[in-house]
């Protein structure tokens, strides 16, 4: 007689299951003698809601972000006497002292003043936990992502750097579907080694290559036209802009102090949006839009060739040509992308989910993009003493870079006839 056999239990189920048993026993204890506080943080001088301004109880290790009307809640708060801080880039910090009684919910609002230099503002620096600027010796920006989207929606992380912060040069690429730009902070730091800052995510170093593309000859030693210059792709895109809470350059070579030799060249920090307790929130966005080569005609020169039968030089004028015949050789381009995200929390857990898809197509025949990028960021706070908070990326791609070299129609039209 064969015996049934029992399901086997996988080991994460089990350690899932202890972390259970220890832990609920704690959190409904906790939950018994907690309250909640809950705001509203405005412009003193517009009383219009101030978006993601981080609020803290201090001594609790409980925070939140405000929402776009400058709501926030926070739960799970011990009972007692508390300090509310509030801190926003472009502010002057704010506190308030508040009593929460156990299973109560305490209000507590801001108005927050102009302040034209936040030396008070918390950033990242490399260290455990933030600084205040006051307390950095390093030279820095600071970049609100969410404000400097709602001025001008910028496509990807390079546009939203670009002429924000002083001392930071962003040049831009070939302007194919799939090229990035190159970054300098204040200058070239080096003549024979790259020149790109140093890139981190919520404190996690990523690559920051540039000019990446199809390699030019596989063979050892070997010599190849097979790239056809085509290496113009960057990394730094890879990003997607809505999923950035605010960006933090550190510059000079002072940055070479906490992040080593490399970051001589300067550190672009990029801290991503994280959720908050409150509602889940649910965000979707659509983008439609035309790629196009403005004025050919004008940028491309007229080449010239002698006739062999009667020595006389022809003038040739590719674009015009094929126009003329009804085959232009750039068509307008399209561009479409779909984000859809959520975030919210509740008591000890709060979360952020997003989703972006690109589909590109680009002037040329052989030049397209299409991207997949998915962020997820999870905090869990069991208790007061410890807080764990798991940060998630990924990013597909799938691009053809087109080429500016071997037979190109950009080179051809540059220096070739059609005598030749």
């Amino acid at each position: 007689m064969t015996r049934p056999r029992l399901p086997l239990v996988s080991p994460s189920c089990c350690l899932l299951a202890i972390a259970l048993l220890v832990w609920a026993p704690r959190l409904r204890a906790q939950t018994a003698a907690t309250g909640t506080i809950a705001g509203r943080v405005t412009d003193a001088r517009t009383a219009r809601g101030l978006v993601a301004a981080t609020v803290e109880v201090d001594g609790a290790r409980r925070g939140a972000t405000t929402d776009a009307e400058g709501r926030y809640r926070i739960a799970s708060v011990p009972a007692g006497d508390h300090v509310i801080r509030v801190r926003r880039l472009g502010y002057a910090s704010a506190q308030q002292s508040v009593t929460l009684a156990e299973g109560q919910e305490a209000t507590a609002d801001f108005a927050l003043q102009f302040a034209a230099v936040p030396l008070d503002a918390i950033v990242i620096t490399g260290t455990p936990g933030g600084e205040q600027w006051r307390a950095i010796g390093n030279a820095m920006s600071s970049i609100d992502a969410s404000e400097a989207l709602q001025r001008s929606a910028a496509p990807n992380l390079a546009a939203l750097l670009e002429t924000r912060a002083p001392g930071v040069i962003v040049t831009p690429g070939t302007g194919r579907v799939g090229a990035g730009p190159t970054i300098q902070i204040r200058g070239r730091s080096t003549l024979s080694l790259s020149n790109e800052p140093l890139l981190y995510v919520d404190g996690v170093r990523v690559n920051n290559a540039v000019n990446t593309g199809p390699p030019g000859s596989t063979a050892p030693g070997g010599l190849s036209l097979g790239s056809q210059n085509s290496q113009v792709a960057a990394r730094l895109n890879d990003i997607d802009p809505d999923d950035i809470e605010r960006i933090e350059i550190i510059k000079g070579p002072a940055a070479a102090t906490i992040y080593g030799t490399e970051a001589a060249r300067g550190v672009i920090q990029v801290i991503t949006t994280r959720g908050a307790s409150g509602r889940t929130q649910w965000t979707a966005k659509v983008e439609e839009g035309a790629i196009w080569f403005g004025n050919p005609e004008g940028r491309i020169p007229l080449n010239y060739a002698i006739h062999p039968g009667t020595g006389q030089p022809v003038a040739w004028h590719p674009i015009e040509q094929e126009q003329a015949r009804g085959t232009p050789i750039f068509h307008t381009g399209h561009t479409q992308s779909y984000n859809l995200g959520l975030s919210g929390g509740r008591d000890a857990l709060s979360y952020y989910v997003a989703g972006t898809f690109t589909d590109d197509d680009g002037i040329e025949p052989n030049n397209s993009g299409r991207s997949f990028s998915g962020h997820a960021n999870l905090d869990i706070a069991p208790s007061d003493k410890l807080r764990v908070s798991a940060s998630t990326h990924y990013f597909r791609n799938a691009a053809h870079l087109g080429a500016d070299g071997g037979l190109s129609p950009l080179l051809d039209m540059s220096i070739g006839h059609i005598l030749n």
